[in-house]
Order: structure tokens, then C-alpha cells, then sequence
């Protein structure tokens, strides 16, 4: 698997592609990352007071009001300035080569994220056919909240994409020829990040599943394009249907016009939307593929 524009793509990363150089990024994007998840903390006590920050501080384990999920999407900008941290300090490298400069990152963003919004949109649309959904907010405060929903979802799927398919595809890619170093290895660390088997039970295996295939569809639309563009905009409209749209009870639900009939403890039932899912995303994957080699030509 070489793309041409893969190669341009991993090419700021190999002037200083040691392996120390990547361990010591790593180290310097989990220490900022959690410097700024305390600053955050910090933040919080300031505003709610000593008292009322513990109690504050356990809601956002589990969002299910507008600010409290507003809050945890905050929390990735700390991601995004902790892995533009570790790139220039261990790398010397900015975050326009995080990106990827193919001349078209705007365009395949859009292209994307349309895709695979018009996709997800028909999916939601036959779900809700079959399920009965349960009102989770009043639409006028859906629709206070939807801007800053969106820019948050922004924020989260882009920060990231740039620590994910950015820093960690670019240098192991620069380092190692396999797509088992550069592709599974990150779309695996994205899975675990995910993992999360106190909230999700035995459910959490499925979704690491998931987000471990997803992880491997962004590592290629990445490699293919020569940006982090088209995996950010599928990405994006994909976290914006599951964020906006319907929730699962339990999830990141805060922001979400609906709840699922479902929680993450019906296993068998998520089973099958998991594998649904998927599929889908197999097919959006394909089609943006698709567009892109037209647009390319």
C-alpha cells in the first residue's frame, strides 16, 4: 500500500524520525495533555467553588446536560495544543505539516464530511423508523446549543485526527514501511482511547471494535489524500449524528436532541447497531474513496 501522496504526506516527519524523538513526543503530548486537563480543573474550582467542584467533576464522567458536555469537548483543545507541543519540541515541526499540505485540505474536508453526513442522515432516518426514540432536549434549547455543539465536535474530531492520523501515522510512517507500524498501530491507540468498560459494560469491546475499524478507514483516507482533511470530515459528520442528533443513555448525551430506547448494557441490541454501523462506515469510506479519485483526476 504506497500512495504518492502518502510519501509527501510523512516527508516533514523523517528529517527527525528517531525513535527517541517519538517516545519523548509521546511523553511531552501526555504530560501537556494533562497539564491542561488540571488547568481545566483549576478552572472549575474557580468558577463553582472547592465545594462544588467534586460534585462538578463527576458529572462530566458521564455528560448528559448541554454544559457539561460543552465542557468535555473543551477539554480537546488541551489535546490539540498538547500534540502541536510534542511535534515542534521533539520535531521542530508546525501544525501545517500535522495537517498535510495537498492543496485540496478544504475541499476534502467538505467532500468528507458531506458524504458521509448524507449517508449517516439516511441511516438516522431508517432508525428512527424502526426505534422509538426518546426526547432528550427541547428543540429551541437543541437549537441554542447546536453552533457551539458543532464547534466543539470540531475541536474534538480535529484535535484528534492531528494526534491520531497526524503526529502518530506521520512519524512512524517516516520511520517504519509497514502499514502495521503506521496504520494499525494508531488505530488501535485510537480504539483504547475509547475503551471505556465502566460506562459501556461489555459493550465497550464492541465499541473498541468499531472505533478500531474506523481507525484504520481514516489511517487510509489519510494516506490516500495526503492530509488529515477527509478522515476529519468523516470523522466530524460521523460525532455529529452521535453527539447531536441520537444519543445513547450514558454517552456524551448532553447535547443530543435524542436517546436511544437502549443502553450500553443491552448488548445484544448494540451488537447489532455496532455491526450496522459499520458497515455503513465501510461504505462511506468506499464512497469517499470514490469521490476523491474523481476529483483528483
Amino acid at each position: 500500500m504506497l500512495y504518492p501522496a502518502h510519501a509527501a504526506f510523512f516527508t516533514p516527519a523523517k528529517e527527525r524520525s528517531a525513535l527517541w524523538r517519538l517516545v519523548l513526543g509521546i511523553v511531552i503530548i501526555t504530560s501537556v495533555f494533562a497539564a491542561t486537563l488540571g488547568g481545566f480543573f483549576g478552572i472549575l474550582v474557580a468558577i463553582v467553588g472547592r465545594e462544588a467542584a467534586p460534585i462538578w467533576a463527576a458529572n462530566l464522567q458521564e455528560p448528559n446536560t448541554p454544559v457539561t458536555t460543552l465542557a468535555v469537548l473543551a477539554t480537546f483543545l488541551g489535546m490539540a495544543f498538547a500534540t502541536i507541543t510534542g511535534a515542534f519540541i521533539a520535531h521542530r515541526r508546525g501544525l501545517a505539516s500535522l495537517i498535510g499540505q495537498n492543496g485540496r485540505v478544504y475541499g476534502d474536508f467538505f467532500r468528507g464530511a458531506g458524504i458521509a453526513m448524507a449517508l449517516l442522515l439516511m441511516s438516522l432516518g431508517w432508525f428512527l423508523l424502526r426505534h422509538d426514540v426518546v426526547p432528550n432536549l427541547p428543540v429551541t434549547t437543541w437549537l441554542i446549543f447546536l453552533p457551539l455543539g458543532l464547534f466543539g465536535i470540531l475541536v474534538q474530531t480535529g484535535a484528534e485526527e492531528l494526534l491520531f492520523r497526524g503526529y502518530l501515522q506521520q512519524q512512524l510512517a517516516a520511520r517504519f514501511s509497514s502499514p502495521v507500524a503506521w496504520m494499525v498501530l494508531p488505530a488501535f491507540l485510537f480504539g483504547i482511547a475509547h475503551f471505556d468498560p465502566v460506562n459501556m459494560g461489555g459493550s465497550a469491546y464492541l465499541m473498541l471494535i468499531a472505533t478500531f475499524i474506523f481507525g484504520l478507514l481514516a489511517a487510509d483516507l489519510t494516506a490516500y489524500t495526503g492530509s488529515i482533511a477527509a478522515a476529519w470530515g468523516f470523522h466530524f459528520a460521523n460525532n455529529c449524528l452521535a453527539l447531536l442528533a441520537v444519543s445513547v443513555p450514558g454517552s456524551i448525551s448532553g447535547l443530543s436532541l435524542y436517546l436511544t430506547p437502549f443502553r450500553f448494557q443491552d448488548t445484544e441490541v448494540l451488537a447489532t447497531m455496532i455491526g450496522q454501523d459499520v458497515a455503513i462506515m465501510l461504505i462511506i469510506w468506499g464512497l469517499i474513496r470514490i469521490s476523491l479519485r474523481r476529483w483528483q483526476q
